[in-house]
């Protein structure tokens, strides 16, 4: 997962999905990305990375925006997708291979 901090929510994904692909592996990809308003940092200015690795990626627990990486473009993680890829209907390395 990346975290991104984008308080005016103007990520363009299709953008930042086709670049990923053309400077990263496929295995470094994120999967999945989320948006914060803002970082919290400590008094060292270090990310709080603990607290975002706790969330993990489950929607009714994060109320920051999340999404998915579904082949070539991501799109938002909804509760559904989230128990689809928890059942292993929906297979993450499926969507992410290099083709």
């Amino acid at each position: 997962m990346a975290a991104i901090a984008d308080p005016n929510n103007d990520v363009d994904f299709k953008a930042l999905a086709d670049g990923l692909d053309r400077t990263l592996p496929s295995y470094a990809r994120p999967i999945f990305i989320r948006i914060l308003g803002k970082i919290d940092i400590t008094g060292t200015f270090k990310i709080k990375k603990n607290e975002l690795q706790k969330d993990g990626f489950d929607p009714l627990k994060i109320k920051d925006k999340l999404y998915f990486r579904f082949g070539k473009e991501y799109i938002p993680l909804t509760s559904q997708l989230y128990q689809d890829i928890l059942k292993g209907i929906v297979r993450i390395w499926e969507f992410n291979l290099e083709t």
